[in-house]
């Protein structure tokens, strides 16, 4: 499956500052509660990383699944397969394709799957944002190089989308938002 990301470099993100796991924690927690969640049962984590943070604060009737990159990630190895997908959280991993077109192809397998909003994290973007992550996070500059600005990524899913349902900041680091599908 082309799954629109580039596979080289990936870089495994181990929080090991307790600053930073609250602040992820914190966007996490905030996604969860934009999603409204008391009437969904099935959620999509794209881009789930290692850890797979998101299914430990997901309330307990929800059916978790997590998929990335890499295969060793993901509990699925096809995300555009799953039917009745309710939400599909996308925290901080569509800045990473490698092609707008993937990210259109990927915004309409979400809908596909049947999910009925996306939740999406970006990136702010500004100087504080860059060091703040580079001090605590302790990752390479080579972390920060995102294929597309968050700016652009907004403006597709705009245009693929329509304007999200709910949006807010996070620190004034992140920008959250839920698209109605």
């Amino acid at each position: 499956m082309d799954n629109g990301f580039g596979n080289e470099n990936l870089v495994q993100m181990d929080y090991k500052s307790k600053i930073m796991g609250f602040y992820n924690n914190g966007i996490l927690k905030k996604a969860i509660k934009m999603a409204c969640l008391k009437y969904d049962k099935r959620v999509l984590d794209f881009g789930c990383s290692y850890q797979q943070q998101l299914e430990k604060f997901l309330p307990g009737h929800i059916e978790y699944i997590g998929f990335d990159v890499v295969k060793t990630w993901s509990d699925i190895e096809d995300y555009s397969k799953l039917k009745n997908v309710d939400v599909v959280f996308a925290m901080n991993v569509l800045e990473h394709f490698f092609s707008i077109e993937a990210l259109r192809t990927a915004l309409k397998n979400f809908k596909k799957i049947g999910a009925k909003k996306l939740i999406v994290a970006l990136p702010a973007e500004n100087y504080a944002e860059y060091l703040i992550r580079f001090l605590l996070a302790k990752q390479s500059e080579d972390f920060f190089a995102h294929t597309f600005k968050a700016k652009d990524v907004a403006v597709e899913l705009s245009k693929e989308l329509g304007m999200p349902s709910d949006y807010c900041e996070h620190w004034r680091l992140q920008i959250l938002a839920r698209f109605d599908l």
